[in-house]
């Protein structure tokens, strides 16, 4: 997968993934495919016409994408088939994200957020779909909001699944 760790140097904090495949990589810590976290500057991350599938977080948080502190854009993006504890497709903590004309979809969490999960993290989705999703342990099949901001356009939701609250929406 991809570690990206911004650091002491203020020109050292974008990353741009663009027309790629991230597929069938694992870790035993967060971010089976890619994991981005903020040191000193907050990393600004931009994926963009990228398939991020079949990827594993080993009893961990993001099994396709896990950012931490992490203002991230994902335009024209697939995020499918990735498993992990919570947000197996997208996790994210203290984040901004934008999801424009993407799909998360067949995403399993044994917690929560099988497609997307954030923690105290603002979003925007406009023009996505997210479905097919699992939180086999909990909450928000599709998406898992806690103390966060979230604002959907043009998002279908549908077929996703939880053991306990909210098969769509958490």
């Amino acid at each position: 997968g991809i570690y990206f760790y911004s650091g002491g140097d203020p020109l050292d904090y974008t990353l741009n993934i663009e027309n790629s495949y991230i597929n069938g990589n694992s870790s035993n810590g967060k971010g089976g495919g890619v994991y981005i976290a903020k040191s000193l500057y907050i990393p600004i991350v931009q994926l963009s016409n990228t398939t991020v599938s079949n990827n594993t977080s080993l009893n961990n948080d993001g099994g396709g994408v896990s950012l931490n502190e992490v203002n991230a854009t994902f335009e024209n993006c697939t995020v499918s088939e990735n498993t992990a504890a919570n947000g197996a497709g997208i996790n994210s903590v203290s984040s901004t994200v934008t999801v424009n004309n993407s799909s998360i979809s067949d995403n399993v969490a044994s917690a929560n957020g099988g497609g997307v999960f954030l923690n105290s993290s603002n979003s925007i989705m406009d023009n996505v779909t997210i479905s097919g999703n699992t939180a086999e342990g909990s909450n928000g099949g599709g998406l898992y909001c806690s103390t966060s901001s979230t604002v959907l356009q043009n998002v279908t939701i549908t077929d996703n699944t939880a053991n306990i609250y909210g098969g769509g929406i958490n």
